[in-house]
């Protein structure tokens, strides 16, 4: 009964805190995988990163990663990635409704967005890396926010353990019945 609520857990906007490294560039896009590539970052200019992060706010097409769960012919890419295959995938449209800097000391820059589902940061972070003329990897994320739900009224795990399931449905749904 309780599948009414995937699109209300999934299907929404997403805020997210994440840092990008510039100079690197990994298979998967983070730092989790292996490095392909490696750049001297001592051109890079504040002014240009801040500038290269605005002009990335707006309605654009994204290509997924290969390390995704997005399906192509049945089969999701992060199992071909790890076959060693890469293949073509179609860009998806998305939104990236706000996008700002909240601390940069190059290298490394602490960003904020807020975008529509599909967004995939990892790729953001890549592309920012490519437009500069450099590479850039995501060294770090939180989700702080999907659509309604956010992290400022999260509840602790030890705390909903206690809950009855009409407690778990009122936290979700409120009143409505599922």
């Amino acid at each position: 009964k309780a599948t009414k609520l995937s699109n209300k857990l999934s299907a929404s906007d997403k805020v997210y805190e994440g840092t990008i490294l510039f100079g690197v560039a990994t298979d998967s896009q983070d730092l989790e995988g292996n490095v392909i590539e490696e750049k001297d970052t001592l051109s890079l200019n504040i002014d240009a990163v801040r500038e290269v992060f605005a002009s990335f706010q707006g309605e654009q097409q994204q290509i997924p990663p290969m390390y995704s769960a997005v399906k192509v012919n049945g089969k999701k890419l992060y199992d071909l990635a790890r076959e060693g295959k890469v293949i073509e995938r179609e860009p998806r449209d998305i939104n990236i409704y706000e996008i700002e800097i909240t601390d940069i000391a190059l290298p490394k820059a602490n960003f904020r967005v807020k975008c529509s589902k599909g967004t995939f940061i990892r790729t953001l972070c890549s592309d920012i890396g490519a437009k500069l003329q450099s590479c850039a990897v995501l060294a770090d994320l939180k989700r702080i926010q999907s659509g309604e739900f956010s992290l400022d009224k999260a509840c602790e795990v030890d705390d909903i353990k206690e809950w009855t399931q009409d407690d778990l449905r009122h936290a979700l749904l409120g009143n409505v019945e599922f």
